[in-house]
């Protein structure tokens, strides 16, 4: 057995790196103690030292009273290129002024720098002095035998079959990429690099303390490369590729050991190749002295000595000026037809008063200002990214990792970018980076994105390169951008441009022509023009074959159909069924009996929630069966599914053609029922009421039956709630939604924490976080917040961010909307996902719930099982409109060709 000391060699290097600091001096909230602040006021500071450039104040998160027996506190301090290259230039006090014993076990440049110091008494609050060049260094060797430390690397070596190859391997592998303090050795993946399991390395070292002395046998559980030494002697290796074992140890090839009662030091290495199959995973598994030979069990919480663990509450400089430093997290990944764009969150922790004055470089070529700051990267990997303020010389910096997160896209993603994309100087963008934001705009429906849009086509009608066919796209696309924003007549011209440059390509003319034709039909209301220009286009192309000219003919009968005039809608549907070539000719028999059966598979999607898949079938029969668009049954699935996506104005076209059908009567109060419905989720609750007395007035059987009477109440409360004053709304969630930072400057009540407070710490949306601590054992611990003035069955998206600390096994989170009643909707009113371990790490959660039938509810968010500590920060509940959900899907689910 050979003696370790690999962790003095990673000490001994002098590393170039970049440095992190952050500060947020914590505030005391005046208000009632039941109102889930937590009003612990920190001591008065101790005179600073000088020669430092930033001073933290940090909080043990446990009572320290509850744990006499620890001798030293942990905490985690964002380094951001501050501290000179080894990183010991730090200094802790109490708050007496006493300079304590301190040491820095493991410090990543591009990250934070993990501090122990002594603890005095029962203290909460010490200040951490960091950043003085000239300073006496602190300690690399623990000051007492108490936590797990964890580094994380790039693994450089080159092969994984013994111990002293490996050891050659991590002496390559000397840059840290991250570090935390963890309460045991279990992980599940690379936890700074989550998307990639291959080659890492992750090391562990701690104590171990054996209250009975025997024969102990050690198992590190690891995909690939595992090693473990025990009072510097090792114990346990695995090498090579392979998966870890999920079932019975069956063989017993472990080394035995005998261990003392006392504290004994352990050093884990856990190495991960190229392994196809493998997550990265690793555990820490023993065989006790009262044990079978196999019964093999995870080395629990309880054996690991632990130190107190604190938290940097606040960061000041050497005037007690706050100085910012920054959170970061993946907010969502936007994935489409080869589109990937990454929406980051930055977030200024601390006390700002200008935000303004904040500059931030986010490390691929673009800065920003604010405090909470939205940035999309394109491709993934690591960005070093500093925020510059005025209270300190040097930026703070600190390397991110962008990937796609394992999180549910928001439905409101889509105007997030939208809305970055127009803030964009994208003209210096590369080409690709360019085409990238043009296809994004293109399928990603949100109103605001039409500006964009026409300032991109025009640009990239300027680039050469392009073929034909992609700058039709780009004509096309800025007429009806232009048509969009009330610019139809200027489109006219550009299409006489289009048609010229493509007058030996009939086909790419055709299309070009039908997007005139659509914008004189739709946005100009012209149908003369719109008329002639349809009649042209089939004239002079009818021999070309493509679809666009059926639907030249069928865009021409909706023309007629939606002004009124049915018998010639009819003559324009039936027209169409001769043109777009051979392969939509079949028989009629055949034709009929596919019909009925495509209507009764879009009504079955269209019952069980597909509203796409319903919409897209019907759009296929449309250009199969032009014929069938008067019908009554394809009207009104038509009509309903527009409804259902949120596309009310479509909706209510076909709602109207269908009432105009004489024959088809039979449709006339569901139509009738469907147009107030639109109204009323458009927000024109005038003319829902009308459609609804209407309703009553001429089918009343019908209104009876599917209880109109209650949906009108409603109605009518919701025009009650938006007539209240502000000040006698302010408790309740309002058709904005509800978002929390958990402050107690906030308009609305933030809600009730059970089990925990809020916090001051550095959080993800301002100076507080719900913390919740769990030392002892996993604790349950619940937010609950009011909501009133629920649209029952709607949909609203929950989210909130979180970070762990020292956490155990994996968390799982249940989040549900209850109505007054207690009940939940059962098509999704709840929802229990398992939470990733951050290692201190910021992450996001979200979900989409359906609302009870009540109008007054309460938002849940319980966390049944939680230790170490957690904080969540940074909790949004928002309606979610029909239309936003229809075109999430849309984008999500691609492009699905007619």
């Amino acid at each position: 057995m050979q003696p370790l000391g690999l962790h003095a060699l990673f000490r001994s290097r002098h590393f170039a790196f970049w440095i992190t600091g952050l500060y947020l001096l914590c505030a005391s909230a005046s208000l009632a103690e039941d109102d889930g602040m937590d009003n612990t006021a920190p001591p008065a500071a101790p005179k600073w030292i000088s020669g430092y450039q930033v001073r933290y104040l940090v909080r043990v998160a446990e009572k320290p009273e509850d744990f006499p027996e620890r001798q030293s506190i942990l905490v985690s301090l964002p380094a951001g290129g501050w501290l000179r290259p080894d990183g010991a230039d730090v200094v802790v006090q109490s708050a007496s002024g006493k300079t304590l014993p301190t040491a820095v076990p493991s410090y990543d440049p591009g990250s934070t720098a993990i501090v122990q110091f002594q603890r005095e008494g029962n203290s909460q609050f010490y200040w951490v002095y960091a950043a003085s060049p000239g300073a006496e260094a602190a300690s690399f060797k623990p000051i007492a035998q108490e936590g797990i430390i964890a580094e994380y690397r790039d693994w450089k070596g080159d092969v994984i079959d013994s111990w002293e190859s490996v050891r050659k391997g991590l002496e390559k592998s000397d840059t840290l990429i991250g570090n935390a303090v963890v309460s045991q050795v279990v992980q599940k993946a690379n936890p700074v690099h989550p998307d990639n399991p291959r080659n890492f390395a992750a090391s562990y070292r701690g104590f171990l303390n054996i209250s009975t002395p025997g024969t102990y046998k050690f198992l590190l559980n690891a995909d690939d490369a595992g090693f473990l030494f025990i009072d510097g002697y090792k114990v346990f290796e695995s090498t090579g590729t392979h998966k870890h074992v999920t079932g019975k140890v069956e063989r017993d090839p472990f080394m035995p050991i005998e261990l003392t009662a006392g504290v004994h030091t352990f050093e884990a290495y856990h190495v991960m190749g190229n392994s196809p199959n493998a997550q990265g995973y690793a555990g820490l598994s023993w065989v006790t002295p009262d044990k079978k030979v196999n019964q093999w069990a995870f080395v629990p919480t309880s054996v690991y000595t632990s130190a107190l663990s604190a938290q940097v509450a606040g960061v000041e400089n050497s005037t007690l000026k706050p100085v910012p430093v920054f959170g970061f997290g993946i907010d969502d990944t936007l994935t489409s037809d080869g589109i990937n764009l990454y929406l980051a969150r930055f977030e200024a922790q601390g006390e700002v008063t200008n935000p303004q004055q904040l500059v931030w470089d986010f490390g691929d070529g673009s800065k920003g200002t604010g405090r909470t700051v939205e940035h999309i990267y394109f491709t993934p990997g690591d960005y070093k990214v500093s925020l510059k303020s005025p209270a300190i010389k040097s930026p703070y910096v600190q390397t991110v990792y962008v990937y796609t997160a394992p999180v549910a896209t928001s439905p409101f993603s889509l105007a997030i970018a939208t809305k970055l994309f127009a803030a964009m100087d994208w003209m210096k963008f590369d080409p690709q980076r360019i085409n990238t934001i043009f296809d994004f705009l293109l399928i990603c429906e949100q109103k605001e994105r039409w500006p964009q849009l026409e300032k991109l086509s025009r640009y990239l009608l300027t680039l050469n390169g392009n073929d034909a066919q992609r700058r039709k796209i780009f004509y096309v696309t800025l007429m009806q951008a232009m048509a969009e924003q009330g610019k139809g007549v200027q489109a006219a011209k550009l299409m006489d441009t289009a048609l010229n440059e493509f007058r030996k390509l009939p086909n790419l003319q055709v299309q070009v022509m039908l997007t005139m034709a659509d914008i004189y039909r739709i946005n100009l209301k012209d149908y003369d023009n719109a008329g002639r220009l349809y009649e042209k286009l089939i004239n002079e192309h009818r021999g070309t074959g493509t679809p666009e000219i059926r639907l030249a003919a069928i865009h021409w009968g909706d023309m007629f159909a939606e002004t009124g005039d049915i018998p010639q809608a009819d003559a324009h549907y039936r027209m169409a069924k001769d043109l777009g070539g051979e392969k939509f000719q079949s028989s009629g028999s055949i034709n009929a009996i596919r019909q009925g059966a495509l209507l009764r598979i879009a009504d079955q999607r269209l019952h069980a929630g597909d509203v796409r898949q319903s919409r897209r079938l019907l759009e296929r029969m449309e250009l199969d069966f032009p014929e069938q668009k008067l019908q009554g049954f394809y009207l009104f699935l038509r009509a309903e599914s527009y409804r259902n996506a949120g596309r009310y104005e479509d909706a209510i076209r076909n709602y109207e053609v269908l009432l105009k059908l004489s024959q088809w009567s039979g449709y006339r109060d569901q139509a009738f029922y469907g147009i107030a419905d639109c109204y009323y989720r458009m927000g024109e609750f005038d003319k829902t009421l009308k459609c609804l007395d209407t309703l009553k007035e001429s089918f009343p059987e019908f209104y009876e039956k599917k209880k109109i009477a209650k949906y009108r109440q409603v109605v009518e409360a919701h025009i009650a709630h938006a007539d209240k004053k502000p000040a006698a709304a302010s408790t309740d969630i309002e058709y904005a939604g509800f978002i929390t930072g958990f402050e107690p400057d906030e308009h609305q009540n933030p809600g009730k924490p059970e089990n925990f407070k809020f916090t001051p710490l550095l959080g993800m949306m301002g100076p507080h976080v719900g913390l919740m601590v769990a030392y002892k054992d996993p604790l349950k611990f619940n937010y609950l917040k009011p909501v009133s003035n629920m649209t029952p069955n709607s949909c609203y998206w929950v989210e909130f961010w979180y970070r762990d600390w020292m956490g155990g096994s994996t968390p799982s989170v249940t989040v549900s909307l209850m109505g007054s009643n207690g009940d939940t909707n059962d098509d999704g009113g709840m929802v229990t996902m398992a939470l990733d371990r951050t290692f201190g790490q910021w992450r996001k959660s979200g979900v989409l719930l359906k609302a009870p039938v009540s109008q007054d509810g309460v938002l849940n968010i319980s966390f049944p099982s939680i230790y170490g500590t957690l904080m969540m920060d940074a909790v949004k509940i928002l309606p979610v409109t029909d239309r936003e959900n229809d075109a999430l899907n849309n984008f999500v689910q691609g492009s699905d060709p007619l």
